[in-house]
């Protein structure tokens, strides 16, 4: 049977066909794909800067529990020794008593022996109220001892009490700082997995938020400066009124500190010399610069005098969240030297996110 071949025309529409349907479905995929790397780039850079804050949140807590634990481990250390001390006290002060009352016996016995002549009965009515005297000073001396010994074991016990709770605050916190350790690993282990154009995308959309964020802060710091000067009263808060301290001196020490300490990884506790966490790097920094500062954000807060941000000086520490779970060392021009987060390394960045809180001034 002969088969009819196509004519000339519909070869020509065939090709035209095939032509387009090539020349289009590779750029539609293309732009598909580049889309899907945009948005999977912009989620992977909001899930890693959130886990971030949390690690940061969580980094700062234990911290906190951790200095808590130290400090009730110290008083109960002090507690107990002030227990034996008081029990060597009661025991000498027991011997010291027993000596006397066999003392007071003995003298008691033999007067008590001797005929009564007008003298013996004198010395003896003092000797009666001198041992009446020495056994009201023993009860006294034995009720005291007794007090001190009841006070020191209801401290001991409050004490262990407390070292309990702090413990096992410490161990939660533990708990969910290393839960949301692994989240963070498991984000940047998936980042990893996308080389090339998606890690760049993801690196663009970063800075693309952080822009974003610094853009808010800078107009919220601004608009909160405009509220200061139109009222001069006003409650406590991040900004104070007033103004600021004097720099303190050591601050260009520290910050040169800071600035050798770029590019080391962040690694939660760490106070150097080879990683840091961000209280740890701000402490490491102003130890140079001749200041003892805590290992806590929050405490550093509280060892510091407030400074608006529109007074910023170097040196001055930057302090973020109305939790004080982040702070940096700041060095001027808006910026500052930070230890970020789990992942990262000791970097330069901006002070202006969203979440900047306050400033304060090492005196």
């Amino acid at each position: 049977m002969h088969r009819q071949r196509p004519g000339v025309t519909g070869i020509a529409v065939l090709l035209v066909t095939l032509f387009f349907a090539l020349l289009c479905a590779p750029g539609a995929a293309s732009a598909d794909q580049i889309a899907d790397k945009k948005a999977e780039a912009a989620r992977l850079a909001s899930q890693i800067n959130a886990q971030g804050d949390k690690l940061s949140q969580l980094d700062e807590q234990m911290n906190r529990a951790t200095l808590r634990a130290q400090a009730i481990e110290a008083d109960q250390a002090k507690a107990q020794d002030d227990l034996a001390r008081t029990q060597q006290r009661a025991a000498q002060a027991v011997s010291a008593l027993r000596v006397q009352a066999v003392a007071a016996y003995v003298h008691g016995g033999t007067i008590a022996s001797k005929p009564v002549i007008a003298s013996d009965a004198r010395d003896s009515a003092i000797q009666k109220q001198y041992i009446s005297t020495l056994a009201s000073q023993q009860r006294d001396v034995l009720d005291a001892v007794r007090q001190a010994r009841q006070d020191l074991a209801a401290r001991q016990a409050a004490l262990a009490s407390a070292r309990a709770q702090a413990r096992s605050a410490l161990a939660q916190v533990a708990s969910a700082r290393d839960a949301a350790a692994r989240a963070d690993a498991g984000l940047q282990a998936t980042l990893d997995k996308t080389k090339g154009e998606l890690a760049q995308l993801v690196a663009q959309e970063q800075a693309r938020q952080a822009a974003a964020a610094e853009s808010r802060a800078r107009a919220a710091q601004a608009a909160a400066a405009a509220r200061n000067q139109r009222s001069a009263s006003r409650g406590p808060s991040a900004q104070p009124s007033g103004p600021p301290p004097p720099v303190g001196s050591g601050a260009s020490a520290a910050i040169a500190e800071a600035r050798r300490q770029i590019g080391k990884p962040y690694r939660y506790g760490a106070a150097g010399p080879d990683s840091f966490d961000c209280s740890g790097l701000v402490m490491w920094s102003w130890r140079a610069g001749g200041r003892s500062l805590p290992h806590s954000t929050y405490a550093q807060w509280d060892a510091t005098t407030r400074v608006a941000i529109s007074d910023l000086q170097p040196g001055d520490i930057v302090f973020f969240g109305s939790d004080l779970h982040h702070d940096g060392l700041y060095i001027g021009n808006g910026q500052m030297i930070e230890a970020p987060h789990s992942g990262a390394y000791v970097r330069y960045a901006s002070i202006y996110r969203s979440d900047l809180y306050g400033g304060g001034r090492v005196n």
